[in-house]
């Protein structure tokens, strides 16, 4: 009997140590939940698809490719604003331009103090003076309201260029301070890296000059004061303008603060300062 029952109990053991063995052998084999399955955030389970981390890495890396860095050096940024200056030049395309002064101010001495308007007028500041002007496309005279910038790195003090998601270009520059003066008379010595920036500059009285330098002035008195000297200066000359993805000019604009002495017209004078922001817009490409 003894036999017998310790017989029993070995089987017993036997099939319990097969049983357990099964069993983690089942565990061992069966896939997990955390394997084949992703869980959502609602509980129900989905078949979690391999490919899709890859996916997403490869769209984040696409977009990365599709967006080009704006230039960041100086030379870069003045090709971009040249470049696009003169393919407003070379097309003739129609715009808008204005141009206005602010902050004027006035001192004089007693002969000339009643000419204010006069002397604002042929230097071309205060709002009875300002202009603007619709460009239309291939006019013959385009060259007056806007001009290919020529502007070079021995001209600015610095550029920088921004660009947003959809390409645009925001382009600053800093232009060197600059001068130009005629004493009594005599020829004309200029300094002007801002006419080099595609606004309207020249010789002779004009009322589409965006900047008014010595010979301009002078040249609005000369026949009644031959003698004169004429003192032009200016200063904080800032370019902003805008391109499209294409390189294509959207808006510019132009600001400077100025001062202009006048002296030695019947024995006296007058000095005016104030500041001029010149806009182009509405380019029709």
């Amino acid at each position: 009997m003894k036999r017998t029952l310790a017989a029993i109990s070995a089987l017993i053991i036997l099939l319990s140590l097969a049983s357990c063995k099964a069993k983690d052998a089942g565990a061992t084999t069966a896939p997990s939940v955390s394997e084949t399955e992703d869980i959502s955030q609602n509980g129900q389970t989905t078949a979690f698809d391999e490919a899709s981390e890859p996916v997403s890495e490869g769209v984040s890396e696409t977009k990365e490719e599709s967006t080009s860095k704006a230039p960041m050096k100086r030379a870069e940024v003045l090709k971009l604003y040249n470049e696009a200056t003169k393919r407003v030049s070379d097309r003739k395309i129609s715009f808008g331009k204005s141009r206005k002064t602010g902050s004027e101010t006035y001192d004089s001495d007693l002969a000339l103090k009643a000419f204010k308007d006069t002397v604002f007028g042929f230097m071309g500041i205060g709002s009875e003076n300002s202009y603007s002007r619709s460009v239309e496309k291939n006019d013959e005279k385009h060259s007056r309201y806007i001009k290919a910038s020529e502007l070079t790195e021995a001209d600015i003090t610095d550029a920088k260029c921004e660009e947003s998601s959809d390409g645009s270009r925001f382009i600053t520059i800093k232009v060197k301070d600059g001068s130009s003066s005629i004493t009594n008379g005599g020829s004309l010595l200029i300094n002007a890296p801002i006419d080099k920036s595609g606004i309207s500059a020249g010789e002779d009285d004009k009322d589409y000059f965006d900047h008014k330098t010595a010979q301009n002035v002078f040249d609005a008195i000369d026949e009644i004061a031959a003698k004169a000297t004429v003192k032009e200066s200016y200063k904080n000359a800032v370019i902003k303008a805008t391109t499209d993805k294409n390189g294509k000019l959207t808006s510019l604009k132009v600001t400077f603060e100025f001062e202009i002495t006048v002296s030695q017209v019947y024995d006296s004078g007058a000095t005016a300062t104030g500041s001029t922001t010149v806009e182009f817009y509405g380019f029709k490409w």
